[in-house]
């Protein structure tokens, strides 16, 4: 907790140091801050530790860029065209700037280490708690430095968001909250919260994503930002408190509902057969493919259609459903992954999905007719 708090500090302590070095770099005319983002990440620390130094060149600082930064040479060279009138006063204050915040980026390392080893008999929590969007192993020692391994002092996840300041304000009426202030609550987990609900609103395939979108329209990005670290905060007790880890379900759920949904609108469903293996060495689809989940999708469609009754055809895998043309069944030979295609017979223009439904609906619709089953019912109800 010492550990922790002490750090919080430091880095607060830092972060105005940071603001002064920019200072310094406008108040003698530098532009280097409008063509990098972060002016003390790697390539702009280099450049400014040479000017410190005393170089006086626009060419050779620019040189000190990485290559993965968007300003282009010339544009650096513009930017730090100024330093050639740089007085001395501006450097010493530079060099120093700059030595204290790598002493404070030395103690802040230290403090890191001794809070992963007096945590370490709590390596378990901390892994769980890094498996949540937004969080990662550094904010998780930090939230279990503040709340506890277990979250014990806490009896229910309303009382740590009531502690924390993450849940909403209490000014109700009629049944309706109004309140769009939260309490003040305790402000170091408060503002990791907010950082982690940040990272978690960009994370890709996540329900904290999800979440944001829905919401930002409505409440506006920092309300939005707020209901995500609520959520967030719940979430922590219930992985602290039940030792429970964290599961996205995001795609199960999806999938459950969709599956669900065609076995009590069909009688009987169709499903092809895809070569998934092949198709994943397209880097453009592969992540598409894997993400949506056809084997896992399938399996779900097998055992639910046990249950009303229900029947499913699987498609043999090498049936061109995609290839033979619906009306007069010529089949095209070469066709590659585009959404339209013309018969080279009858000139009929085909939807390449939209023809492998109609192919795979009529013509093994009308094989499992003899077995007494409705073969064409998902071509009749529009399901693919």
């Amino acid at each position: 907790m010492e550990c922790e708090s002490y750090m919080s500090a430091q880095y607060h302590f830092a972060v105005p140091r940071q603001e002064g070095t920019i200072g310094y770099f406008r108040s003698s005319y530098q532009k280097l801050s409008s063509f990098v983002s972060d002016l003390l990440g790697a390539s702009a620390r280099r450049m400014l530790k040479a000017l410190a130094d005393g170089e006086t060149n626009p060419a050779a600082l620019a040189a000190l860029a990485d290559r993965n930064l968007r300003a282009t040479p010339e544009q650096l060279c513009d930017a730090l065209g100024a330093c050639t009138d740089l007085k001395p006063v501006y450097r010493r204050l530079l060099k120093m700037a700059l030595e204290q915040l790598q002493f404070l980026g030395q103690q802040i390392g230290q403090l890191d280490k001794e809070m992963a080893s007096l945590l370490s008999q709590h390596q378990d929590a901390v892994e769980r708690l890094a498996e949540v969007p937004g969080l990662g192993v550094d904010s998780a020692q930090q939230i279990i430095a503040e709340v506890g391994p277990t979250a014990a002092t806490f009896p229910s996840e309303k009382c740590l968001s009531s502690w924390v300041g993450a849940c909403p304000g209490d000014d109700e009426s009629a049944g309706i909250n109004y309140s769009h202030r939260s309490p003040k609550g305790n402000r170091h987990m408060r503002r990791l919260l907010n950082q982690a609900a940040s990272a978690a609103a960009r994370t890709k395939g996540s329900i904290f994503e999800i979440v944001y979108r829905r919401s930002v329209s409505r409440l506006g990005h920092n309300q939005a930002i707020g209901a995500i670290a609520h959520r967030q905060c719940r979430l922590i007790w219930l992985i602290l408190h039940q030792g429970v880890r964290y599961e996205e379900r995001m795609r199960t759920d999806f999938l459950q509902k969709l599956s669900t949904q065609l076995i009590h609108k069909n009688q009987v469903i169709m499903v092809e057969t895809l070569g998934t293996k092949n198709l994943l060495k397209n880097r453009r689809l592969a992540r598409a493919i894997s993400d949506a989940g056809t084997g896992e999708f399938v399996g779900m469609l097998e055992y639910k259609c046990k249950w009303p009754g229900r029947t499913l055809v699987k498609v043999a895998r090498f049936f061109p459903s995609s290839k033979l043309c619906c009306i007069c069944h010529q089949k095209k030979v070469d066709l590659k992954l585009q959404d339209r295609w013309t018969c080279s017979s009858c000139h009929t223009e085909h939807q390449r999905d939209e023809n492998a439904v109609v192919n795979i609906s009529l013509r093994r619709g009308f094989e499992n007719l003899s077995r007494g089953t409705l073969g064409i019912s998902l071509w009749r109800h529009g399901k693919t």
